[in-house]
């Protein structure tokens, strides 16, 4: 619990200390939760009108429900869940109701309160909008001692008239210890100490928070089978009030169909931390060390990757996948309070991905049907194929293949067969046929998910006459993982007459 304290003089002869002091929320609250500080909430919704009866420590139905219309009267998202946004607007709430009193108590006894914000802070809560810092740090409140003192005498401010946080420099100035932590004012002049009264600033410090949230930039929502090292989860991690530490975390895929998942890694910004590990059912527990520190007021990306691959390494077909991060408490500190605090509780679940198998079809054209040409012919269609991408995702064409079966009698030869062009939309490629095998190994280009596309097979055929058939491989890669793909298709037979 956080107390302000106003402090001030009534006349010279009169130190009058008047204390307001008003409880304010510190922590997440949620629903079947058991603290104290629910009793300090539950008195805030009663004092509002959102709650009836008395205070408990117990967070039960009749409080959640409190929590949501407070949280619907102040435009926040009525979840019931009393998080950081949620605290704030309380909390700044109760300092607003302390400020009309305070303001009634300097009408009454004259006292005057004394209160330095720093720029970017509204009130003694929440965090500040320049620095991310948490506001209460920067708060000093005087505290007046009217103690007639001695001169300091030595550094160590040892002197039995001198309060302890009373120290001297070299020069036989006094100043307090917390001008050693930069809060610097000017230093007191021996010679007026026993005349005047010295102000000893005090400091209410807040301990840093962290909100972890699905991200919502994060909109993939398939993945395909087989895949290595791709983002099955994205989440963001703010600090707010000091930099922050995250010491561990723990990942699960408890809400999705697959059981077991290869390589699973964690990503911070790009960069990979801690240790891959197989997923095989059970909560998978990353040491962080240092490696994950939060800013405070920036936000830091986390990716979970994984191998789309049960245990026996084999590439699931079909079938979801969820990850869900969390569930350890402790696991985190402030690194100016060096209070210990829990990131990640309750769990935090990420974005639904719907695993898909990376299959292609390839398949001889419908409107391509057996024919007969003339020999001697130039720049003759003799075979057509239609690609058809996956549905998950993007591929990239790797090289084409052509398999020729000759006939006749007697049979057409290779010779007989010339200037192989393979046209691609409004690409052309060629080709180099030896014996019966034509290859295109250059083609490279990205072909969308979905997306149908026709190659047309073109020659100059000789004099001889016979038959050709022809058989197409098609090779493709998928473009995030790289996984490679062969897609095969007969094609019909062409005949070879005289030219009459």
């Amino acid at each position: 619990m956080k107390t302000i304290t106003t402090l001030g003089v009534v006349s010279v002869l009169f130190l009058g200390l008047i204390t307001s002091a008003s409880a304010s929320i510190d922590k997440n609250l949620k629903y079947g939760q058991r603290d104290k500080e629910v009793t300090e909430l539950q008195e805030f919704l009663i004092d509002g009108g959102f709650l009836k009866g008395s205070p408990t420590t117990f967070f039960g139905l009749l409080t959640l429900k409190a929590v949501k219309s407070y949280q619907k009267s102040v435009d926040i998202s009525p979840t019931g869940y009393v998080g950081i946004l949620t605290r704030q607007k309380i909390n700044d709430s109760i300092l607003s109701d302390l400020a009309s009193s305070t303001q009634a108590e300097i009408q009454e006894t004259g006292t005057t309160t004394a209160l330095t914000l720093d720029s970017g802070c509204s009130s003694t809560f929440g965090f500040n909008t320049i620095t991310g810092k948490s506001c209460s740090i920067s708060i000093m409140t005087p505290n007046i001692i009217t103690q007639v003192f001695d001169v300091c005498k030595n550094i160590e401010g040892i002197q039995t008239s001198v309060p302890v946080s009373m120290l001297a420099d070299s020069s036989g100035n006094c100043f307090t210890q917390y001008q050693q932590n930069n809060y610097v004012t000017p230093p007191i002049v021996p010679s007026t100490i026993n005349s005047q009264p010295i102000v000893q600033p005090t400091t209410n410090t807040t301990v840093g928070s962290v909100a972890v949230i699905a991200d919502p930039n994060f909109t993939t929502n398939k993945v395909t089978g087989g895949a290595t090292n791709v983002p099955v989860g994205q989440f963001t991690i703010k600090a707010y009030g000091e930099d922050v530490k995250v010491k561990s975390l723990q990942v699960a895929f408890t809400q999705g169909t697959v059981t077991t998942l290869g390589w699973v890694s964690l990503y911070v910004n790009g960069a990979q931390v801690g240790t891959s590990q197989n997923y095989t059912g059970s909560n998978l527990n990353y040491a962080l060390g240092s490696s994950l520190i939060v800013p405070a007021g920036q936000t830091v990306i986390l990716t979970v990757k994984a191998d789309i691959v049960d245990s026996n390494n084999i590439a699931y077909r079909t079938g979801s996948i969820v990850a869900v991060i969390g569930g350890v408490d402790n696991n985190a500190q402030g690194l100016t309070s060096g209070q210990i605090i829990t990131v990640g509780t309750p769990t935090i679940v990420g974005q639904l991905m719907t695993i898909s198998t990376f299959s292609s079809t390839l398949i001889n054209t419908p409107d391509f049907r057996a024919l007969s040409i003339n020999s001697n012919s130039n720049n003759i269609k003799i075979g057509s194929f239609t690609f058809q991408s996956p549905s998950c995702c993007q591929v990239v064409a790797n090289g084409v293949v052509v398999n020729f079966t000759y006939g006749g009698n007697p049979a057409m030869m290779p010779s007989n067969i010339s200037n192989l062009i393979l046209k691609v939309d409004s690409k052309v490629f060629s080709g180099t046929l030896n014996d019966n095998v034509a290859t295109f190994p250059y083609l490279d280009f990205n072909i969308p998910e979905n997306t149908t596309m026709v190659f047309d097979l073109y020659a100059d055929i000789g004099s001889s006459t016979g038959t050709i058939k022809t058989n197409m491989k098609f090779n493709t890669r998928h473009a995030i993982s790289g996984t490679h793909q062969e897609s095969l298709s007969d094609g019909v037979v062409i005949s070879v007459i005289p030219l009459l």
